[in-house]
């Protein structure tokens, strides 16, 4: 709110002084008038005043963005400022000489017109600069806060369906009464933590995001039948770089959901590779019945979505779904 105020301010601030320095600028443009008359700067300041209410009359038609009616205001306005000062002396020339003099004057009175023309185009001009640039930055504003708005809703839509898996294979181990039910649980707290809290920034270090999925595939194996062969290859030359929270993670639940069979030899392979700041993510698994994959494809939309509103041009995404394999091959440029 206050920096609206501070905005204002400074452009009441340029206007106000734009429009000083206009009416400043007779005693250098009149010099030569001036022994034979003193009409001209008159005329000047009578033109300027029309000047003013013209320019923020049609700043309201352009900001409208009416472009033909904007044109019929324009050109009305610009010929009741290029002649009615010239009625308003034709009326005084009876009573003073002076303006008799200048208006009977036909070769300055167009030199007085073309000037005042040329400053009308100038001021109009400036006018449109200004309002397209006021438009440009009201759009480049609005369509970051779309783009906000767009990702913190992506965001809050990523698939918790590991959390009820997880709290399945917690429940088992408690049953069962293994040591691996605290772990678990502690491990499942990082987790939710981590999406709860770490995940709303618009960006995280690498080292968390990495931590974060390794505590995903901890949960992950305490569900996975004894087929089930996992690897996960990682290889990261500098864990500070930054990257977009929970963007890999869609992808290696897909493989969980989709890859894992309780009557089949499967394998689910994981290469994550980080290399001056390029980023380079391959997933590979096998396709299985599952009734539990249902709206994973949402999960798969919600990551291009956002890779494309937060990595635009500096991102290669490309998914080979056959008939009994998955594959998914991203590089980012982070």
């Amino acid at each position: 709110m206050l920096s609206i105020r501070l905005d204002i301010t400074k452009k009441i601030i340029l206007h106000t002084v734009a429009w000083i320095l206009l009416f400043l600028l007779p005693p250098f443009l009149f010099n030569s008038f001036e022994r034979v008359s003193t009409v001209a700067p008159e005329y000047y300041y009578f033109s300027c005043l029309l000047l003013i209410p013209i320019y923020y009359i049609t700043r309201i038609y352009l900001l409208q963005k009416k472009s033909i009616v904007y044109i019929i205001v324009v050109i009305i306005c610009f010929l009741v400022y290029l002649y009615l000062p010239q009625l308003i002396f034709k009326i005084l020339q009876e009573t003073d000489s002076e303006a008799n003099f200048f208006i009977s004057d036909a070769h300055r009175l167009n030199r007085m017109r073309q000037g005042l023309s040329i400053l009308f185009f100038v001021v109009l001009a400036i006018n449109i600069l200004e309002i397209t640039s006021q438009l440009r930055k009201s759009s480049q504003k609005m369509s970051s806060e779309k783009n906000k708005a767009e990702l913190s809703l992506l965001k809050s839509q990523i698939d918790p369906h590991f959390l009820f898996n997880s709290l399945n294979s917690i429940y088992y181990e408690a049953i069962e009464k293994t040591d691996l039910a605290p772990k678990a649980i502690m491990s499942l707290s990082n987790l939710m933590r981590y999406v709860l809290t770490d995940a709303k920034s618009e960006y995280v270090s690498l080292d968390q995001e990495i931590s974060y999925i390794q505590g995903y595939i901890e949960l992950q194996k305490l569900r996975l039948p004894h087929k089930t062969h996992l690897n996960f290859d990682l290889s990261v030359d500098n864990g500070e770089v930054m990257i977009a929270p929970l963007l890999l993670i869609p992808f290696i639940e897909n493989a969980f959901k989709y890859g894992v069979s309780s009557s089949s030899d499967t394998e689910i392979n994981i290469k994550l590779r980080v290399e001056k700041n390029h980023l380079s993510f391959q997933v590979r698994n096998g396709i299985f019945t599952n009734k539990e994959a249902d709206g994973t494809q949402s999960g798969l939309d919600n990551v291009k979505k956002r890779l494309a509103l937060i990595y635009p041009g500096k991102h290669d995404l490309r998914i080979n779904h056959e008939t009994n394999s998955y594959q998914v091959d991203l590089s980012i440029n982070l």
